[in-house]
């Protein structure tokens, strides 16, 4: 199928989906919806009518059942109409499943993803254990390949380091998160976490990002700090 094919279909599917909504049909909009998202995750016109289904009073993330056979299409309309309605654990915890089943896919690529406003609100816990699902996704695929995916992510994190600045997990995920990125904004977080909560496990993160950036000195010091730290405990 043509790009210019797929693009008319989607547009077509999302006419009926807005005629469905008029109806009263809820139900059947949702899966048009859910199923444009698949195929276009950051298209705002399905986004607008997602949040016209999130926002109905028959609507919300109960269009969106997690129920076997379970879709992909489901998982991600699902996570985002959680997070419409403020449930950001709910939503950053399909969004992750999603990404893992598909890395190169940027569902993420979303307004209230990078909003400070769900920094803010979000649990630092959550998007912590979230920069550790998408890191593992980095070790086991094709990196260069990921990147573009994973930039509302690390925006994400960024925000929420500066909402909750001395949740030392959060930190210390950031701080191998962004190694793969940027080793220099991941020594600032790697050495805060130490600062904050020093133990082997900091350290040992604080002595890779220092490696990386050819500060070999302040490896060899921050891996010593490993060692004292063991003794210490």
């Amino acid at each position: 199928m043509s790009r210019k094919r797929a693009g008319q279909d989607v547009r077509l599917e999302l006419t009926r989906a807005a005629e469905d909504i008029e109806a009263g049909e809820l139900a059947r909009a949702g899966v048009r919806v859910s199923n444009v998202l698949v195929r276009a995750p950051a298209l705002p016109e399905a986004h607008e009518l997602l949040a016209r289904l999130a926002a109905h009073p028959r609507g919300g993330r109960g269009l969106f059942p997690l129920t076997d056979p379970l879709s992909l299409a489901t998982v991600v309309a699902r996570a985002h109409a959680a997070a419409a309605e403020g449930d950001f654990t709910h939503a950053l915890g399909l969004l992750g499943k999603a990404q893992a089943h598909a890395p190169q896919t940027p569902w993420a690529d979303v307004p209230w993803i990078t909003a400070a406003a769900t920094a803010a609100a979000a649990d630092p816990a959550v998007v912590a254990d979230l920069a550790i699902d998408l890191l593992e996704l980095l070790r086991s695929g094709d990196t260069a390949g990921l990147h573009p995916a994973m930039g509302p992510y690390l925006q994400l994190v960024r925000n929420t380091i500066a909402a909750h600045p001395d949740h030392v997990s959060l930190l210390g995920a950031a701080g191998y998160l962004m190694r793969r990125f940027s080793p220099a904004e991941a020594a600032g977080y790697a050495a805060r976490a130490n600062e904050l909560d020093p133990s082997s496990a900091s350290a040992i993160a604080l002595g890779l990002i220092y490696r990386d950036l050819g500060r070999t000195d302040d490896a060899v010091h921050a891996m010593e700090r490993r060692f004292t730290s063991r003794r210490s405990g």
